[in-house]
């Protein structure tokens, strides 16, 4: 069996156009044989989301942030003055340039402040890989890193708009410092949570896996099932709202 392929993966999907909240996503746990499945069917630019987004080793929310900031649909005060909500796009932080997507977590003097002390830290990539080079520039960013830097890349985008938010939103209280303690702090915290895989089973057995997610606020829930035999090849995959999802499963005998 191919290595990684008893590997449970964790693959948001959005339900609506612009997701804001988890709310907004349904989690399906699904193995990397239908993972590699699906991926092999989309678009280079779908590829490169599925590999250095969704799959990255960061929180979902973090992930979810990824994904906006990939695809410009953060609240930027350069796309508040596209729907004209703002007369102006200039970063109300600086004042020196438009606010997009990139200069609020990259170019900003806030954002570079942050890059500059976490690398007492981290071992960052070189400044010339946060670039801005075209409208790609974040896939184009992750995709020259490995895992590990992948993630601190993503940590900190998501910790500089954050300190953004603060500054223009909040109390503007948040610190440089504090931003950098609560990074360190939050990797090692997420590296001692490490994801449990799938275990094959003697032969001639299958293993049944199980997730299900409810929304409070609509009532609405769904649940998935994938069955695998010893090997790791899938037998059975289906997601459902739990009433449809027990037929399914009464007419497999399950």
């Amino acid at each position: 069996m191919q290595e990684g392929a008893n590997d449970t993966v964790i693959v948001m999907i959005p339900k609506t156009k612009s997701p804001e909240e988890m709310k907004d996503f349904w989690p399906i746990s699904l193995c990397n044989v239908i993972y590699k499945a699906a991926s092999s069917t989309a678009t280079n630019g779908e590829r490169k989301l599925w590999e250095n987004v969704w799959k990255a080793d960061v929180q979902p929310k973090v992930k979810i942030f990824a994904w906006k900031l990939a695809h410009d649909r953060l609240p930027t005060w350069e796309n508040k003055r596209k729907r004209r909500i703002q007369p102006v796009g200039i970063c109300p932080i600086c004042g020196v340039k438009e606010e997009n997507g990139f200069h609020a977590t990259v170019e900003c003097t806030m954002a570079r402040s942050l890059r500059e002390a976490i690398r007492e830290f981290w071992a960052l990539p070189p400044e010339r890989k946060f670039a801005m080079t075209g409208p790609d520039w974040l896939l184009v960013l992750l995709d020259s890193l490995n895992s590990s830097d992948k993630a601190r890349v993503l940590y900190l985008l998501w910790r500089a708009w954050f300190l953004r938010n603060d500054m223009i939103h909040g109390k503007g209280t948040a610190t440089i410092a504090e931003s950098v303690n609560f990074l360190v702090n939050y990797e090692k915290v997420q590296t001692t949570n490490q994801v449990d895989k799938w275990h094959a089973l003697p032969e001639g057995s299958a293993k049944v896996n199980v997730d299900a997610g409810f929304i409070e606020d609509t009532g609405v829930s769904a649940a998935g099932i994938i069955i695998r035999d010893c090997r790791g090849l899938v037998l059975f995959a289906v997601q459902k709202n739990p009433v449809l999802l027990l037929s399914k499963l009464r007419h497999w005998h399950v």
